[in-house]
């Protein structure tokens, strides 16, 4: 018997033709996708590196000003044994003989929250009645990431001025132990990039302010052949608030706190 088809033969679908299809349009489009992830990292990784670049360029800058200041003082202790001159060692400028000093330091900045910076700090101190009591103020500068809350973790620029008083027990031993207090006022910059929410909206201003407070321990030595010249180290530990209104809010304090280990130069001079 003959067998007639149910329908034309040209109304017949060539399913083997879309199923090949189908599949190299999803295997092209899994490429595009996978292409489009691949960009979206890459970007990513530039612009890490170019945040790493930045912030080794910052480091550089409390580098070279501890370098000048041993240079001038190694200069300053060499023109003195070219022409003779007596140079007075520091432990003996008991009794207001070198009653001031200058320090430059740097060092690593840890907050309670968040990831570790970098702290950079010039000192002058001058002293009441012996090398026992000093009292002076601080210029600190601090960059570091801090976690205000989840998913929010803005980059900080902190500047600092501070008012501190040291005591030295022992101010005629090598190592020179010592213990001091701060208190002061900090003006905090927060990148443009984390001071907004969702595209457009603006969550807070980028500049605020806060105080703070620390309390530290250092040791200090003589270099040789450079008596007016001393290194010194210092582990510190401190709040400092950061107080910021919230657009279209009330405000909201935060607390930016954290350690810090600080070594650098000390100058002492009249």
């Amino acid at each position: 018997m003959k067998r007639f088809a149910r329908g034309p033969a040209a109304a017949r679908v060539p399913w083997r033709d879309v199923g090949i299809g189908l599949g190299v349009g999803a295997r092209f489009g899994g490429f595009a996708m996978i292409g489009s992830r691949t960009a979206a990292r890459e970007e990513a990784r530039e612009q890490a590196a170019a945040r790493s670049r930045r912030r080794r360029a910052r480091l550089a800058i409390p580098g070279l000003a501890l370098l000048f200041a041993g240079l001038s003082a190694l200069g300053t202790a060499s023109a003195h044994a070219e022409d003779g001159t007596p140079v007075t060692p520091p432990e003996s400028h008991h009794g207001s003989v070198r009653p001031y000093h200058l320090s430059v330091g740097s060092g690593t900045f840890r907050p309670w929250d968040g990831n570790r910076g970098y702290d950079v700090s010039a000192m002058f101190h001058r002293g009441f009645g012996s090398d026992r009591f000093w009292v002076g103020a601080e210029l600190e500068f601090r960059h570091f990431e801090a976690e205000i809350k989840q998913d929010f973790r803005p980059d900080y620029d902190s500047y600092g001025v501070r008012f501190q008083f040291q005591y030295h027990p022992f101010p005629k031993a090598i190592l020179s132990p010592y213990v001091g207090v701060g208190v002061g006022f900090l003006i905090h910059s927060v990148e443009d990039e984390y001071a907004s929410g969702a595209p457009g909206d603006k969550v807070r201003g980028r500049v605020s302010g806060g105080t703070t407070l620390l309390g530290l321990a250092g040791v200090e030595m003589p270099v040789p052949f450079a008596p007016a010249l001393q290194i010194f180290g210092e582990a510190r530990i401190g709040n400092a608030s950061d107080l910021w209104k919230r657009k279209g809010g009330n405000y909201q304090m935060d607390q930016v706190g954290g350690f810090t280990g600080m070594g650098g130069l000390r100058v002492r001079f009249e």
